[in-house]
């Protein structure tokens, strides 16, 4: 469960009597996954404390909480202090949660004679550079009624110190009135040393938020001093054992959280250091300590102008926040940032975080990609967010405007690998972007952020090379949470006893296949095989430990040939039910949105608890009213009724998707969320469990079910835990095939998974480049280019623009630099000149059409289709032409659309694009159809994109879709949602070259630029954001409304 120096941190303690320190990390570990097994048990109170081993546990951890703690108090500057008090910490917490403390269970967190476990935890943590533990503690805040109002206010700031949120601290008023409201001497006594405990800790909270710098110390040493007296006065208590042993503890911690604060990062050379002071001040505002790797890279010049840096450190180890310093250094150095995200959820996430940072950014609620408009504004940005596919439209339309850009920040910069063009085009296109940026501002600083890359220090070399100045590289291991993997398993015997029953009946012959009788006795007990170590690396039984989860049986499924299969989506839903019983926020992993919506709704309909649904739908009842509006009823949302369990997936609408992620956020809101591969992309939603359901998936390309890659299980896995919600967490995989044990024999699918995934760290991906691949492809003259690499090239300048560039930006690509380290730098130059070779067979254009190249090159479209849209226009009144309505432009695209059946395969080249056509043509996608058969239905996706930008709600959109042969039975209108989110975008990117064509003609026919109407500018972001007319795009914009349907009811009425 711990990582390397997590487990080097533990190890490092003084010895404890026989205590074996060297298996300390997996001891820690068997007693937490004990807790995860005993969950039900503790919460209920019938924990058999008898019980051997979780006695001999009771003992271990008695032992380091008292031992390690004496150490600390007795020897304060300790060399091992770090160690000693997160060890002590990580016992406490451990008792607390095993056994809920009689002094808890009492009410006795503050005591004249103890303070609780809880309370020692949480400061044994902040000592032991743990706050993301201490954090966590505090989310378990035991009730208590007996504390008086000074001590619930000492609680508090404890609490709030624990949780870095210290503008409530500096709001607490310990005032010297309240300690004598009691009127028994002793009390008040009491009363005084909790009163200065508490200044101390608001004097510690001044220093950090940056406001005064006041001495915490001497009110702890007033405490210590006053705790323990000679003799008694009148009878009373001569020592307060309570006070005197949190003023030591807090008297360290004071020396020491100070150090760690934010708000001392000096200023980076040429930085405005008002801005600077400014801006850290509000970050120690909502995260005031650095951990332990951001301490690391700040003693760096990574802060400094001229500096880049890629960061490989693991998931949830604080990227976020590195990068946010490095965007602030850059701003308050007069420069501008570009950010790429790879989905426009985590787009969205970014924006959320950086406008809570930089009160002059104010982002608008437009999505872009690699669609030509020219309705966005780029004045005066400090910041862009967006995918690399809009990063390079913007390169090749408005090249100027990065000239001021000093920083570059490519978060879940994996998406730059690739292997298969074929399969994954997305790698080319981001690739490209990062060539062309280097190409474009070699000057500037570049942030390669991602969790999952092995070859960072190769990465590296090549960003140093390409700059010609430092790049530095943090790739630790640390981070501030941990996770436990296990793997369900089931007993080999009870499994063979299951198949003999299937067989049996199979050859009875009383059914075609298994009958629902014989599934219904397909009952098994599960366990889980958990490693007691972060990475499965050993062989040692010791390093293992199966235990139950839950106290019931599953049932697994039998296919149609008879086969026992482990039925992962069921056997997900009970331990999810199991889990969110005890109330653990967990996350549920299946293959797709359908899955997703049906495991939902089981979980949901099993469960049974205190919810703020009612509440939350209050608070954001302007957006569920905008939401309604835009679907048509609330009862089509995803969000509905979503009282307990949430789901989350690709054709969720962004408003909803917004509830959704919100909704499970908070304490008492969705305690399960379901959800697909997108959530594992980078966003922010963690968890205590993580429950993933299969390790392999449908590909729909393919037609069968493929492993899931490593990197992408390890990612999902990465979500369990997170930094000031819940340090630990617990992953379960459900692997498609099953996994059985006999004794201590695991059977040869578990050594697979061990082999293939668990094995490996989070950075388990080695970063190739998709251009290797590319000119490997394109090497043999006998094979024609096939649509995909023609696409791909013609993003490549042709030699009568530049051949220049072409060759500047392949040569500083990662395979360039590969091929030089491996003296292979000759074999690399021919394979240019044959890409230049192939490039050149595309260009079979006159001289006096060489401005379809240039559109070609910035758009990646085929010229000679660009030249045969231009004919078509030249058909056209011209004047009239481009003086079109929206929706009559729509007309004319698919009218000439329709003329020639290869127009459909060279427009819309991804294979998906040509099957959503499909699916809203109502055709069924087992079959195969024509270029033809889907140009003769084509006028069908005319209407339904005119019904779009009309303003119709997506109910009225669903209802004019055909159905294919087995329709939709459900509220959730999947035609309308898969048409809008995953077609519209395409059919703006297409419409958007119909725009760039007509804009280029209106200047060769010398239009001026008042004489070109803001129809055709921004046609394609009309198309996306689904609006027929431009002004209302910009009464959008103006007024900063959201909503589609929205936005037109509103400006029918200005």
């Amino acid at each position: 469960m711990y990582n390397s120096k997590t487990e080097e941190k533990i190890k490092d303690i003084p010895q404890i009597g026989d205590i074996d320190i060297e298996r300390l990390p997996q001891e820690l570990t068997r007693i937490y996954a004990q807790v995860v097994s005993l969950r039900r048990q503790i919460t209920e109170g019938d924990v058999n404390l008898e019980n051997d081993g979780l006695l001999n546990s009771l003992m271990l951890l008695q032992k380091l909480a008292n031992n390690l703690e004496t150490i600390l108090i007795s020897i304060p500057n300790h060399e091992q202090k770090e160690s000693i008090a997160f060890v002590a910490a990580t016992a406490n917490s451990l008792l607390y949660k095993i056994t809920l403390s009689e002094d808890v269970k009492s009410g006795k967190i503050l005591d004249a004679d103890v303070i609780s476990r809880y309370i020692a935890s949480i400061i044994l943590f902040l000592i032991g550079n743990s706050q993301a533990d201490a954090a966590e503690m505090t989310n378990s805040l035991p009730e208590s009624k007996i504390l008086n109002l000074t001590q619930q206010r000492l609680v508090a700031s404890i609490v709030e110190l624990a949780k870095g949120r210290l503008s409530f601290i500096s709001k607490a008023s310990f005032s010297e009135k309240e300690i004598s409201i009691d009127s028994d001497l002793e009390d008040i006594a009491l009363n005084f040393l909790w009163r200065e405990l508490g200044l101390g800790i608001v004097s510690i909270a001044s220093s950090l938020t940056g406001k005064e710098i006041l001495d915490h110390e001497v009110h702890f040493d007033n405490v210590i001093e006053l705790s323990i007296s000679e003799e008694a006065f009148l009878g009373q208590k001569s020592v307060f054992a309570g006070p005197y042993r949190l003023a030591r503890l807090l008297k360290i911690l004071g020396s020491d959280i100070t150090g760690r604060g934010v708000i001392n990062i000096p200023t980076p050379d040429g930085v405005d250091s008002g801005f600077w002071n400014k801006f850290l001040s509000k970050l120690a505002a909502q995260r005031p300590y650095l951990w332990e790797n951001h301490k690391d890279a700040v003693a760096t010049q990574f802060l400094q102008p001229g500096t880049s840096a890629v960061l490989t450190l693991p998931t949830g180890a604080g990227k976020s926040t590195l990068s946010e310093l490095k965007i602030a250094s850059t701003a308050y150095s007069g420069k501008k940032t570009i950010y790429l995200v790879p989905t426009h959820a985590l787009e969205d996430q970014v924006k959320r975080n950086l406008k809570d940072l930089f009160e002059d950014y104010d982002p608008e609620d437009f999505e872009f990609d690699g669609e030509y408009t020219e309705f966005a504004e780029f004045n005066n940005f400090p910041f862009l967010v967006m995918t690399p596919e809009r990063c390079l439209t913007i390169i090749n339309l408005y090249p100027e405007i990065f000239h001021h850009v000093g920083l570059v920040v490519f978060d879940e910069f994996h998406l730059i690998h690739g292997t298969d063009i074929k399969k994954d085009r997305r790698s080319i296109d981001a690739m490209y972007c990062l060539l062309s940026l280097f190409t474009l501002i070699p000057h500037s600083d570049y942030l390669l952020i991602s969790a999952m890359v092995e070859n960072g220090q190769e990465i590296c070399s090549w960003v140093e090379k390409i700059t010609n100045r430092e790049c530095l590289l943090f790739n630790s291991s640390w981070k501030p949470t941990r996770q436990l993997h296990g793997c369900i398993v089931f007993e080999e015997s009870e499994i063979s006893d299951l198949r003999n029953l299937c067989n049996e009946a199979r050859y009875r012959g009383d059914t075609i296949g298994p009958s629902l009788g014989l599934k219904r006795e397909m009952k098994i007990m599960p366990y889980c095989f958990f490693s007691l170590k972060n990475i499965w690396e050993t062989t040692a039984d010791s390093d293992y430990l199966r235990t139950s989860i839950i106290n019931s049986k599953v049932a697994l499924d039998i296919n149609k040939k008879w086969q026992l299969t482990s039925n992962r989506n069921e056997v997900a839903s009970k331990l999810a039910i199991h889990f969110a019983r005890l109330g653990l926020k967990t996350l549920v992993f299946v293959d797709d949105p359908k899955i997703a919506n049906s495991t939902w709704k089981k979980i949901n309909n099993n469960l049974d608890r205190e919810n703020s649904f009612t509440d939350f739908c209050k608070e954001k009842d302007k957006e569920i009213e905008l939401l309604a509006k835009e679907l048509g009823a609330i009862e089509h949302s995803y969000f509905y009724m979503q009282y307990n369990v949430s789901v989350h997936h690709g054709l969720l609408l962004p408003a909803e998707r917004n509830l959704i992620e919100e909704y499970y956020k908070i304490a008492d809101g969705a305690v399960v969320m379901v959800a697909t591969a997108t959530l594992a992309q980078g966003i922010n939603l963690p968890a205590e469990i993580v429950i993933i359901a299969g390790d392999d998936r449908f590909d729909d390309e393919l037609g069968y079910r493929e492993p899931v890659k490593p990197h992408d299980l390890l990612n999902a896995a990465g979500r369990a835990g997170r930094a000031g919600l819940s340090s630990q967490g617990a992953v379960i995989l459900i692997p498609g095939d099953i996994v059985t044990m006999r004794d201590l024999v695991i059977s040869s699918r578990w050594w697979d998974l061990k082999k293939r995934v668990f094995s490996k760290g989070d950075q388990c991906l080695k970063i190739e480049d998709p251009l290797e691949y590319l000119l490997d492809s394109l090497q043999d003259d006998a094979e024609a280019l096939d649509v995909n690499q023609a696409n791909i090239l013609y993003r490549f300048k042709a030699e009568k623009l530049s051949e220049f560039d072409t060759r500047v930006l392949l040569r500083n690509s990662l395979y360039a630099f590969k091929a030089e380290k491996e003296l292979k730098s000759e074999s690399f130059e021919s394979q240019i000149e044959k890409f230049l070779e192939r490039r050149k067979q595309l260009d079979d254009l006159s001289e006096d059409v060489l401005w379809t190249k240039e559109v070609s090159f910035k758009t990646g479209v085929d010229p000679t289709l660009i030249l045969q849209l231009s004919e078509n226009i030249d058909e056209e009144d011209f004047e009239k032409f481009i003086n079109y309505s929206i929706s009559e432009f729509i007309d004319w695209f698919f009218k000439w659309l329709g003329k020639d059946e290869k127009f459909l395969g060279r427009i819309f080249t991804k294979p998906n694009t040509r099957d959503q056509i499909r699916k809203a043509c109502g055709m069924q996608l087992s079959k195969v159809h024509s270029d033809k058969e889907i140009l003769e239905k084509l006028p069908v996706v005319c209407e339904i994109l005119k019904k779009y930008v009309e303003g119709k709600t997506i109910k009225e959109i669903n209802d004019i879709i055909p159905d294919p042969k087995t329709p939709d039975k459900s509220l959730y209108l999947i035609k309308a949602r898969s048409f809008i989110l995953r077609l519209v975008p395409e059919l703006s990117f297409s419409l958007g070259i119909l725009s760039f064509i007509t804009l280029e003609k209106a200047k060769q026919k010398k239009f001026k630029e008042h004489q070109i109407p803001p129809n055709i500018r921004v046609l394609a972001s009309c198309i996306r954001e689904g609006f027929d007319d431009a002004d209302k795009l910009f009464f959008k914009q103006k007024y900063k409304f959201r909503g589609r349907v929205y936005c037109h009811e509103l400006y029918s009425m200005f």
